[in-house]
């Protein structure tokens, strides 16, 4: 998945990944300290964190990292985008980007990315009480 690297989300990509394989450890400082890592970046609110993130998840690498990826993007998805991106661009991007992926994905990334889309799309969950 090819991602834009003009912004810092994607040019801190490497960080990025770090933080998220260090997610996987069984050491619980570094899992914390990953964590708390994960979440400044998150914090300090560029609009393309969720679409590195999806690129992280989508790409190629270790399955644990991009499952962490995947995971980490979903729990971001469902507390802070009730209204989307901050731009219908940047938001038309993430979602165009999030059916490509879901169409290439394993299925162990593709069970996470499709609770993405639900968290997305209040909308779903209506049809299921259908």
């Amino acid at each position: 998945m090819e991602v834009d690297a003009a912004y810092p989300a994607a040019a801190a990509g490497d960080e990025l990944r770090r933080l998220l394989t260090a997610t996987l450890s069984a050491d619980k400082a570094s899992v914390d300290a990953a964590t708390a890592g994960l979440d400044r970046i998150s914090a300090a609110g560029d609009p393309r964190f969720p679409i590195a993130l999806l690129a992280v998840a989508a790409g190629d690498g270790d399955q644990g990292t991009r499952i962490a990826a995947a995971t980490y993007l979903k729990n971001f998805v469902r507390r802070n985008m009730e209204g989307g991106l901050s731009s219908s661009d940047l938001y038309r991007e993430f979602r165009d980007q999030l059916a490509q992926a879901l169409l290439r994905v394993e299925p162990a990334i593709l069970r996470v990315l499709i609770e993405v889309v639900c968290a997305d799309v209040p909308c779903i969950s209506k049809y299921h009480m259908l």
